[in-house]
This record gives C-alpha cells, structure tokens and sequence, in this order.
C-alpha cells in the first residue's frame, strides 16, 4: 500500500513539474495558507501542590492548492503536539505531517488520497467546536487518530443523506509504517430537517485481535442559539487488546448569548470491562467522568478566548481522587 502510495505522488510530483511557470504561480495564487495555534494557560485546584504552566496544544503550518480539473493538493505539519508523542519527545519541538493529500471534489463527491482526515469524530468535533480546550470523547480516549494513511470516498446522496467509506494504515498520522494490516471504516451523515445532524459510523481492524469500534450521534441546533448534542461509542478489543473493551459516553451544550459572547458545558463518562486477564477493570486508572464548564469570547473572526473549569471524577473515590483545573484558552485560526 505504501509502494502505491510513493508511486502516486510521483506522478502528481513529475505532472507539476512539466507545468510552465505561469501555471504554477496561477496554482499558488489561487490556493490558501492553513495555520492554527492552541494555547493556554492552566492551574489545578485541588487540595496540597498543584501544577501550573503555559501550553502550546497545538500548532498547524500548511498551504491548499487547487488543482486543475477539481483537484486539490493540501500539506500541513503539526508542529509539538504534546498528547501525541512520547514524554521523551517533549524534551525538543517535532514536526510531522498531519495532512498530505490529494484529493478530488465535484458536486456529490469527494474522493481523498493520502495522509488524509478520518471520519470517526469529524463532525462530532466541528459541532462541539471547542476543540482548542478539549478532544471529543472518542479522540480523547485514543479510539482512533484524526488523521491516517489511506483513501476515502464521500457521496452526498440526497441533499439530507451522505455516506462515506475508507480504507486506513490503521496506526495514525504519527505512525506510518506497513504491516500488512489495515483499518475499514463506514459511516452515514442525516439531516433530516434543518437543525437536526445523526451520525453513525463503525469501522473494524484487526492485528492481535479483531477490534470492532461503533459510533453513535446526534445533535440538534436551535436557530443558531442553542445546541445540544449526544454521543456514544464503544470499542471492543480497545486498541487491539483482546477482551479489553471501552465504552464512551458525552453529552454537550452551548448557548450563544450575543455574537461574541458563549456558554458552554459537557459531561463525559469512559468505563472499561473487567477482563479475565485483571481482577479490576484494566482501564479503572483513566474510567471516571470529566465535567467541562466554560465562558468563550470572540475575539474577532480568527481568535477565541475562553475560560473554563474541568473536572475528573474517578469510578472509585476511595482509592482515587478527583482532579480540578481552571484553564485560560487562546485559538487563533486562519
């Protein structure tokens, strides 16, 4: 697969150097530069030391080009992601490839080659919209990675119902090697009315053990001021682990009350099975519900700023203790 993939981008590569120059220049002007950064600033307020600091979540450089014939081409680096590498790594800055693809767009369909976005928490994400102070539940949780090595294919078939089916590597945008083993993914968008969006999707691996991952959604937004949202996924076999299965469920708010002023709030709860390998649940250190409470501020088109509170609670207070932060968030997006 990685051979195609090599050969592919060989030929797009040699096709653009026999362009003249004047296309090439025409190609650059009419593409756009792609930037993100998250940032913030945080203190636990729990009882005894708690830490402080200053955090850059996320970082994105990038450029789109539009190609001719309905044919885009899109780089970006993620540049020091701290939740997606080693500790090890943390001691220096790194920078990868978040997205590296090809893809092809016109009217109903859309067909992607590449490094390219996966689909299991994509709309999830956008509806949530405050992926600058915390993942959805699913990602989170490491359930799958927002981005891999793969192709995908998406049809809008009626103006209310798209579907989309792909073929992943399976390890991540951070990890990119061939195994022989590969990830297939299926999912399905309704909007039967105006305000209402069901998502469910389901995607299936196998390495160690065959891992089965299935996503429900919905989400109802209400003339723009008001949006509630549900989701709920399990993953049996969690990252390939036989009988270790994940179960994830959030529900999230937000109320605009002006153009630039929000309220937002959202409760997840992670539970893990007892395996026959443990005498406790495997995941019992990470199982427990996470609260989020916050106030955004925009800024301007591009800038938000929020402050919000969150809250760990474990599955078992006796043996753990809840954790508390108060975090100031800053996203700036181009």
């Amino acid at each position: 697969m990685i051979k195609s993939y090599c050969i592919a981008l060989a030929f797009i590569i040699s096709s653009f150097v026999g362009w003249s120059q004047e296309n090439k220049e025409k190609i650059i002007s009419n593409g756009k530069p792609i930037a993100t950064l998250h940032a913030n600033v945080y203190s636990g307020i729990n009882a005894g030391d708690n830490p402080t600091g200053f955090v850059i979540r996320r970082a994105y450089l990038g450029y789109q080009f539009n190609l001719p014939n309905n044919f885009h081409a899109q780089f970006v680096l993620d540049i020091g992601s701290p939740d997606d590498v080693s500790d090890e790594l943390l001691k220096k800055r790194v920078a990868y490839f978040k997205y590296a693809m090809v893809y092809y767009q016109k009217e109903k369909i859309r067909l992607c080659f590449g490094m390219i976005p996966t689909t299991l928490f994509k709309v999830q994400e956008k509806i949530w919209g405050h992926r600058y102070i915390a993942k959805t539940v699913t990602d989170a949780q490491k359930m799958g990675s927002s981005a891999d090595l793969g192709m995908a294919f998406h049809y809008a078939a009626f103006k209310a119902v798209s579907f989309d089916v792909a073929i992943l590597n399976g390890e991540g945008y951070s990890s990119i090697q061939n195994d022989g083993s590969y990830r297939v993914a299926a999912g399905v968008t309704i909007k039967p009315f105006k305000g209402l969006t069901y998502r469910a999707y389901a995607d299936y691996t196998q390495k160690n053990a065959s891992q089965i991952t299935f996503l429900n959604f919905i989400s109802y937004n209400w003339k723009n001021k008001v949006i509630l949202s549900a989701e709920y996924a399990k993953q049996n076999n969690y990252q390939l682990v036989k009988d270790q299965d994940l179960t994830v469920w959030s529900v999230y708010a937000s109320y605009n009350m002006s153009e630039r002023w929000q309220l937002f709030g959202r409760f997840d709860q992670v539970e893990s099975n007892l395996s026959p390998s443990y005498l406790l649940p495997w995941h019992l250190a990470k199982d427990g519900s996470y609260t989020i409470l916050g106030l955004q501020y925009t800024l301007q088109e591009n800038v938000k700023l929020a402050l919000d509170y969150k809250l760990w609670n474990p599955p078992n207070s006796l043996e753990q203790s809840s954790e508390q932060f108060v975090y100031f968030n800053v996203m700036f997006k181009l």
